[in-house]
Order: structure tokens, then sequence, then C-alpha cells
């Protein structure tokens, strides 16, 4: 099916915010469990973990979905699984730029203990496999349930 002129651009439609909206939903409400109640250390993820997955939500399910505009129940779901791991990449990558931030700002003496956001890019798979084996069991199966929901919810009978 290809898109005509006058449609709206993927990146825009009603559909895609509408996904980014449940699986932001999703990651918000399960921050607000996880976190204060089972790992109150990590209580930046709060906020991190929801806009980690709209901004991998918005590339992933308008990459591979919106853009062909390719719905269904089973690239919903894979889709979604690929949402939910990737999305703990990009957390942590947020966290590397959250700490480099909040110790620019008010400790910038101590700026040299802090990891660089640029080397974090690499430095980031240690903490993000470590969360994938704390959490990602739990989120993944999540987020492709999520994603075939999202996915079934456009399949034209």
């Amino acid at each position: 099916m290809t898109r005509s002129s006058s449609s709206p651009s993927p990146w825009k439609s009603r559909r895609l915010i509408a996904v980014i909206g449940a699986f932001t939903t999703t990651a918000l409400l399960f921050s607000l469990v996880l976190f204060p109640n089972y790992l109150p250390n990590l209580n930046e993820f709060i906020l991190l973990a929801p806009i980690a997955t709209a901004v991998t939500t918005w590339l992933v399910w308008g990459f591979l979905v919106e853009r062909n505009e390719h719905h269904g129940i089973v690239r919903g779901i894979l889709v979604g699984g690929l949402i939910g791991i990737a999305a703990h990449y990009v957390c942590w990558y947020l966290f590397a730029w959250y700490a480099f931030l909040s110790t620019l700002i008010t400790e910038p003496t101590k700026l040299g203990t802090v990891i660089n956001p640029l080397n974090a890019l690499w430095l980031a798979s240690g903490p993000f496999l470590l969360g994938m084996t704390m959490v990602g069991w739990i989120t993944t199966p999540i987020a492709m349930a999520l994603g075939a929901v999202c996915g079934r919810s456009w399949v034209k009978h």
C-alpha cells in the first residue's frame, strides 16, 4: 500500500502518537511501581524510562510500522519486543547524560569523575545487559503484548 501525497507524515500520525502514549504510559506505571519499591537508589529512572520509551517507540514503530503502513499482530509483537529491548539501552544512555549534566551543574569540579556522554555510547552496554537481566525479562514481554494490541488495533478486516 503506497501513501498518497496528501496523507500525513508517518512521524505525526495519530496512530503513532497513540502507540507512543500506550508504551510511555506503561513504562511510567511500571517505573512508579518498580523503582521506589525495589530499586530506591535508581529513582531517576522514574522519568528516564518513559522518556527513553517514547523516543524508542517513535523511532522504531515509526520506521518499521507506520512508515510502510504494515500493521498486524505478528509485526506488533516483533516491533514491541524490539522497543522493549532498545528502550533499556536508550534509558542507560540518558542516565549517563543525566549524571554528566547534574554533576556539571551542581559540582563542576568533580566532572572528571563522571563518564563523558560520548563515551557512554559504548559504555552503556554493560548496565544495559544488567538491566535486561534484572527487569528486561518482565518489560520485554509486556512490550511484546502491547505491540500485539497496538498492531491488531489498526488491521483492516
